[in-house]
């Protein structure tokens, strides 16, 4: 199946809790002028809060927007803190991914992830670091960073938390993953990148305000949620030290309230189940 060939982009000022909303539709095929036409004069003449300022760009402009075809580090000479700005060669990250279609659509789809936007970077707040590995040159980082304490006090403010998670994952720019809450960073108010987490290159001096946008998927909270327990976690459970005993009582609670509320009386007869001898002898 051949791409999108055509973008539509509906901006609306006041819509959804005031907020600014993009509408993108895409068609399989090339419209004529006449289905263009109606399409675009059925949209502005649907019930909308205000105007509707329409945009019109091919699909081709909408990917190279967002994976470009040649990127350089524009940073002043004598910049590290970049991956960019160690080698000052012009990269094609659209060539490169373009190869596999299976992770170029992968990473095309990473601007379509729902993410609640919160603060925006500057490019020498930003630092890109090689992943951590160990002995045997295994990544102990994948997918992991790190974000100073007052960035992530803004980050909250944004979000409109009480408490400043642990953990956030989100993106910026072309970089995904988990950034850790680092009381120990250098930068209090700077964000760290792992090159597990760089999708491809970008320059962060000449990019648009929105690829430093920190945008932020989930987070952890203070209180846990609810989970069962299965195989896995039972096993990760016990090997922390959690007494295989416990586990034992927890199933004899969950199969007496099971007969009692299915058999009454019988609970005794369900106990004796070879099944339940069996667990209770830990095999």
């Amino acid at each position: 199946r051949k791409p999108a060939t055509r973008r539509l982009c509906a901006v609306t000022g006041e819509s959804l809790a005031d907020a600014a909303q993009t509408i993108t539709f895409f068609a399989e095929r090339a419209s004529t002028p006449e289905e263009n036409a109606g399409f675009m004069s059925n949209l502005l003449c649907a019930p909308c809060p205000r105007s509707r300022e329409l945009q019109c760009i091919s699909a081709e402009e909408a990917r190279h927007s967002h994976i470009p075809r040649c990127v350089q580090s524009s940073c002043s000479i004598g910049c590290q803190q970049h991956f960019l700005c160690k080698d000052r060669a012009c990269h094609q990250p659209e060539a490169d991914l373009i190869q596999k279609p299976s992770k170029y659509a992968k990473r095309l789809d990473l601007g379509f992830t729902d993410a609640q936007p919160t603060i925006v970077f500057e490019a020498n707040k930003i630092y890109e670091r090689e992943d951590l590995q160990n002995s045997n040159m295994r990544i102990l980082t994948d997918g992991c960073g790190r974000i100073g304490l007052r960035a992530a006090k803004h980050v909250r403010e944004s979000l409109g938390l009480k408490y400043v998670p642990a953990v956030f994952q989100g993106r910026i720019g072309s970089c995904k993953g988990l950034w850790i809450v680092d009381c120990g960073f250098r930068d209090k108010d700077g964000i760290e990148v792992t090159k597990s987490m760089v999708k491809w290159p970008t320059d962060w001096a000449s990019c648009d305000v929105n690829d430093r946008t920190f945008e932020v998927r989930d987070h952890a909270r203070q209180i846990p949620a609810e989970a069962t327990l299965n195989k896995q976690l039972i096993a990760l459970l016990e090997a922390r030290g959690v007494p295989i005993s416990v586990f034992l009582e927890l199933q004899a609670k969950q199969v007496d309230a099971f007969a009692a509320e299915k058999f009454g009386d019988l609970k005794g007869t369900i106990r004796s189940l070879p099944v339940f001898e069996f667990a209770a002898e830990g095999k």
